[in-house]
């Protein structure tokens, strides 16, 4: 996973290369034309990462195995763990992305740690990393996918794309998720 910080840093977090599970981190500086392992410690990085708050080198990730809600608040030099039991379950295979000024954090799905099935829904964490709230999605709007991506389109909306859907079959499909800064109120449209 890859996050750009407040001031331009860019921060990337180890992952699994199918039979190993990395725990490093890499900063890159100079739009990424310069690239160096830092040292972490504490959990685990092999998940998706966000940047939190407008301005700052703080950054939010969701580790997989076991699923775990880390905090840095120095670039990704040192990690704390915000969340060690996290509502949205164990889980692997999931996308997230700061919204609202990067006070908001969107969880998108991923796949269920014991069964390896798909999982369709979205959480949302407003500045504390610790807290999480399931969204209500409309039926059938969201395909359950693992491995999606998403970006952030403006401060209330993130695009999802592709990513595995029921039964492994590769998804092409584009969703637009909405945020209501005033009561967090998802709405979601395929594009």
């Amino acid at each position: 996973s890859m996050v750009v910080l407040s001031d331009g840093i860019i921060i990337m977090t180890s992952g699994w290369n199918g039979s190993t599970r990395f725990n490093d981190v890499w900063e890159g500086i100079d739009n990424g034309t310069i690239w160096a392992r830092i040292s972490a410690a504490g959990a685990q990085h092999s998940g998706p990462c966000a940047a939190l708050g407008s301005s700052g080198n703080r950054s939010v990730c969701v580790s997989d195995n076991p699923t775990l809600v880390t905090l840095s608040d120095d670039g990704g030099l040192t990690v704390s763990v915000a969340a060690d039991d996290p509502p949205f379950g164990q889980r692997y295979g999931t996308t997230m992305t700061a919204m609202l000024g990067g006070q908001v954090l969107a969880l998108v799905g991923g796949c269920e740690s014991s069964s390896g099935a798909e999982i369709g829904d979205v959480w949302t964490s407003r500045v504390n990393p610790a807290a999480w709230s399931r969204r209500v999605v409309a039926s059938g709007v969201l395909t359950p996918r693992c491995y999606g991506a998403a970006v952030r389109v403006n401060d209330s909306e993130v695009l999802l794309v592709g990513g595995s859907s029921t039964g492994r079959t590769i998804t092409t499909d584009i969703t637009l998720l909405s945020l209501s800064a005033g009561n967090d109120t998802l709405a979601a449209a395929v594009t």
